[in-house]
């Protein structure tokens, strides 16, 4: 099966090549030769699977659990967890009118203590002792002007590590 597993990726695989190491090849073997979440077989995929932390995932499966989108810079990234919390890791912005339904200031936020928020169908409270404000969304519209039309609708999100850092080359804190 190892031999079958290899030769498949060398000629199916879109990023080949890609070497898996024995204990990727022994996980999916184990699972046999399927995604754990979708029950796909790794011999119908366009790409190898990922295996993280003993789960054998497609390449969809993978994204829907680790993957998510920047709504400031539109760029995907790997969503950073807090293994010992359901809380998201990531930073995040919060728009002009959220700031202003919160009482706070728009920018860009990072946690510093756990939870941050808490969200149901009709309001999200935010733990303002639990966050620190990185950059105030003037600074940053001043030197990111492109990103004004994602600071005036409602709302807020996490943001990708990028995004993170040039918000702290014009904040403030």
């Amino acid at each position: 099966m190892k031999d079958k597993i290899i030769e498949h990726a060398k000629t199916n695989y879109s990023s080949s090549p890609h070497e898996f190491t024995d204990e990727e090849i022994e996980t999916i073997i184990k699972v046999d030769c399927k995604c754990e979440s979708c029950d796909k077989s790794i011999f119908e995929l366009h790409d190898f699977p990922k295996v993280i932390n003993g789960e054998v995932l497609c390449e969809d499966c993978y994204e829907d659990e680790y993957i998510d989108r920047c709504l400031l810079c539109e760029e995907s990234y790997e969503r950073l967890d807090d293994e010992d919390s359901d809380f998201p890791k990531s930073p995040f912005y919060l728009s002009i009118p959220s700031a202003e339904e919160q009482d706070m200031k728009p920018g860009i936020y990072v946690a510093i203590s756990y939870p941050v928020f808490r969200s149901d169908m009709f309001s999200t409270t935010i733990y303002k002792e639990n966050i620190k404000l990185i950059c105030e969304a003037d600074d940053f519209l001043e030197k990111y002007p492109e990103y004004k039309e994602v600071f005036e609708e409602e709302g807020g999100n996490f943001i990708c590590l990028e995004c993170l850092i040039k918000a702290k080359k014009c904040g403030t804190n």
